[in-house]
């Protein structure tokens, strides 16, 4: 996930969104993150403005017709409503190239900290504000296929499961704006574990300020769906429990964390499996794990709810899965496809 927090969530685990309530809850997705990509990565640090933006939207382009015609995806899930050249500033909007591809998005807003080099807290805000403006134009521009808007990803609390207040009034402030401007519906992707704590089914035992357990900001008064970012192997958790995989126990779960959400609809914004370990606090994991992973989520019977699966591309290459940190990280090692686009291994899906 992008820029993920290793806060250890509750094991065989995952989350639903009802069929019912909302149009869209139709098929699976997929998590799409440019930034695997070589070409793009060039592209954007260029500073000749018109070649960096026009190298960033061909790599897009590219990504999104592979997503479309051989992955076989008609929905991506994205972190940013424009991604854009560093040196000049110049952006390319997502939105309107995944309308072009022939693909359904559900939009990302990014929430910028100091961390991601914004000076402070002001500056930080004037760049998610032009996400934020980004995201409304596109739900807005006509023929667009914008299905919904997720503003920020686990950054309501803190790897270790402090509160970041600053962001989480922020994401409340910023979804209510959007809310005002659009007719999709608008949500945050947080962490299971931070949506619902205390000794309900479904909750973190452990933790004691889950946001069903505070609030906070009222976030739950804001929102009608929540988006849940649900990953078993994060929680120590093999893939198959009495020889089923994990990915077969969503159904039973979002029931309950609908419950402890107040009847709150829930979307699975990411969910997958790596393909190699990040030992010792996870369990030992393999290209076998990953592909019973996604078979089992892909073939399940009578789905009601959507998912977006975490993610298209390996972040980094396999020969350096287990290497320790950064290059071993298991995070880079949930894509469907190598970091480079070709086929990971045909039994898991096509590449190229």
């Amino acid at each position: 996930m992008f820029n993920m927090k290793h806060l250890v969530q509750i094991a065989c685990t995952a989350a639903l969104i009802s069929a019912s309530s909302y149009s869209y809850a139709a098929q699976n997705g997929i998590n799409y993150d440019p930034a695997h990509s070589k070409a793009y990565n060039v592209a954007q640090h260029d500073y000749n403005g018109p070649n960096g933006v026009r190298g960033m939207t061909d790599a897009i382009n590219n990504d999104l017709m592979q997503i479309k015609n051989t992955l076989k995806f008609n929905t991506i899930k994205t972190y940013f409503s424009k991604y854009c050249n560093i040196p000049t500033g110049q952006c390319v909007p997502i939105a309107q190239l995944a309308t072009a591809a022939g693909l359904q998005v559900l939009l990302g807003v990014y929430e910028f900290e100091p961390r991601d080099g914004c000076h402070d807290n002001s500056d930080c805000i004037a760049w998610t504000k032009s996400q934020v403006d980004q995201a409304i134009t596109s739900e807005n521009a006509p023929g667009n296929t914008v299905i919904g808007i997720v503003v920020g990803n686990e950054d309501m609390y803190d790897s270790s499961g402090k509160e970041k207040v600053d962001l989480q009034q922020r994401i409340v402030v910023d979804i209510a704006a959007i809310k005002d401007a659009v007719s999709v519906p608008v949500t945050t992707a947080q962490r299971q574990g931070d949506w619902c704590g205390g000794t309900a089914n479904g909750c973190d035992p452990a933790r004691k300020n889950s946001i069903n357990q505070t609030n906070p900001f009222n976030i739950l008064g804001t929102i009608d769906v929540i988006g849940a970012n649900i990953f078993p192997y994060w929680g120590g958790s093999p893939e198959k429990v009495n020889g089923v995989s994990v990915a077969s126990a969503t159904k039973t779960t979002v029931m309950d964390l609908k419950i402890a959400l107040r009847g709150k609809g829930v979307i699975v914004t990411e969910e997958g499996w790596p393909s190699c370990s990040n030992p010792p606090a996870q369990h030992p994991t393999t290209i076998d794990d990953e592909i019973d992973y996604f078979h089992t989520w892909s073939t399940q019977a009578n789905q009601d709810f959507d998912s977006y699966y975490f993610q298209a591309y390996d972040l980094a290459e396999q020969i350096a899965c287990g290497r320790g940190e950064p290059s071993g990280d298991a995070d880079k090692h949930f894509g469907l496809c190598a970091v480079s686009g070709v086929t990971k291994d045909s039994r898991l899906i096509g590449c190229k």
